[in-house]
């Protein structure tokens, strides 16, 4: 069998095996940040140019067009939201194994140094939760172009600057993977004209942001907030971001090793490997939250480092001991850790299914009493439950202990879950012409008010009394007036 043949085995094998791992993650429903994105859909059918809106602080039509194919395809059906996270997945487990032989790290490195990648709990996030797909499309976008510009085929240049436009529109981070991919090109003298295009392409979307964006939403944190951070987010991708103190001889000790871990592999593709971590770790030290998301396509560094440096200590291995035992050694131990992974991985799915409980619950509970209201009315409705069930959830996760994740309320939202309009524009059939919208209660028109008691969306009378419950409203109304400002 030729070298190419059992490439293309072990790519197919690879991404199967990464898809498997998550296929219970079909099962896991719809919440939070989803319901967001899901109350778009129909407007975006109705107004296919609102996908290049800035919607809060995003431009990413190409991400907002992904999830238009899964309603168009599934609708409110989560498995078929999921199954394209699940294979975008597999899709990019396959591309880093090429970029792995295309760096010619032998075969079974190659393999070893994608599935430490491809089954890392900690950037399960990103496979498992559809709201997070800008991580995976900006990962699969930027591997391709490195795999692209690796290769010997004509027109790749233009291909590779094609592949991370789409990526940029679909999360910003894809700039930060662009400056390190000429670290990857051995004769990066002779690519005058890519890296021409790659430097254009920067600047006009630095240039387009600054022009359409009002907020570019940094951390509030000081500078040495900042720097003291640094250590924790370029160690919990090999899960040792738990050990580190946030203290000055920590973050010293850790530039320290970076520096010594530069300079040993500063001739090889290792040093493009370090580069690829340092340059897409850069826009997570500013945010105000660190969610393993945004470790997803970060981490891909990591793996190519690894082949670095086996390639590098195996010539060190001179006795005959050494030489069988260790690499034996270090096989037993990364088998170990991908099981464990494996199974961590299980636990996560499991965490998302009970996250996504109360929100599926809801939109189920209220789908009879929404799809009565009629063109041009406003529902008001009541939020009489208690308003737990964020902090229920909230501890049930930390009762788990296996992650450790933000659940806002959302001050407009029944309990704090989904916005009225988005449940609006989610569980009631789609209608040319007709969107759910945000109301206020000087709004004209018909006005139908419920009670919505974590149970049963119920109609009541209104009363002379403003309600000491929180009130919401949506309108059942023209499309136009979805799109005013």
């Amino acid at each position: 069998m030729s070298g190419r043949s059992r490439d293309r085995i072990a790519t197919v094998s690879l991404a199967v095996v990464a898809c498997a791992t998550y296929l219970a993650a079909l099962r896991v429903g719809f919440f939070s940040d989803d319901y967001q994105w899901l109350g778009r859909m129909n407007a975006t059918l109705e107004q296919p140019s609102y996908m290049f809106s800035v919607i809060f602080r995003d431009f990413n039509p190409v991400l907002h067009a992904a999830f238009v194919l899964d309603w168009i395809v599934g609708g409110y059906t989560p498995a078929v939201w999921h199954l394209h996270s699940i294979v975008l997945h597999g899709i990019a487990t396959g591309l880093l194994f090429l970029v792995c032989r295309r760096l010619r790290a032998p075969l079974v490195l190659s393999i070893a140094a994608t599935s430490v990648w491809a089954l890392n709990v900690r950037l399960s996030e990103a496979v498992i939760w559809p709201a997070a797909r800008g991580h995976q499309l900006a990962t699969v976008c930027s591997l391709a172009a490195v795999v692209l510009m690796l290769g010997r085929r004509p027109g790749r240049r233009l291909f590779a600057l094609v592949f991370l436009t789409v990526g940029l529109f679909a999360k910003e981070t894809t700039f930060f993977a662009m400056a390190a991919i000429p670290f990857f090109l051995p004769e990066w003298r002779k690519e005058r004209g890519f890296l021409a295009g790659l430097i254009g392409l920067g600047v006009g979307f630095v240039l387009l942001n600054i022009a359409i964006k009002d907020d570019l939403h940094t951390s509030g944190a000081g500078f040495t907030a900042l720097l003291l951070k640094v250590p924790f987010i370029l160690l919990r991708p090999l899960g040792l971001g738990d050990y580190y103190r946030f203290d000055f001889l920590s973050l010293i000790l850790i530039a320290a090793v970076i520096l010594v871990v530069a300079w040993w592999l500063r001739r090889g593709y290792g040093f493009a490997g370090l580069a690829w971590v340092l340059a897409c770790s850069a826009p997570i030290v500013p945010l105000d939250k660190l969610s393993s998301r945004y470790l997803y396509l970060p981490a891909i560094g990591y793996s190519i480092v690894l082949c670095a440096a086996w390639v590098a200590i195996r010539p060190l291995l001179r006795s005959k001991l050494s030489a069988r035992w260790v690499p034996r050694a270090l096989l037993v131990g990364l088998v170990v850790i991908v099981a464990t992974n494996v199974i961590s991985i299980q636990r996560e799915i499991g965490d998302y299914r009970l996250l996504a409980e109360p929100y599926m619950s809801l939109a189920e509970r209220t789908v009879p009493a929404l799809a009565s209201i009629s063109n041009g009315e406003t529902v008001v409705v009541v939020d009489g439950t208690p308003r737990t069930t964020i902090a229920e959830l909230t501890e049930r996760i930390q009762q788990r202990g296996n992650m450790t994740k933000l659940i806002p309320y959302r001050r407009h939202a029944i309990d704090g879950l989904i916005a009225l309009p988005d449940l609006l524009n989610v569980v009631r059939p789609r209608k040319p012409g007709m969107l759910g919208r945000p109301a206020v209660e000087a709004d004209e028109g018909s006005m139908r008010w419920f009670r919505y008691d974590g149970v049963e969306l119920r109609e009541i009378q209104p009363t002379v009394d403003v309600p000491a419950a929180p009130v919401h409203r949506a309108a059942w109304d023209a499309a136009d007036r979805y799109f005013e400002p």
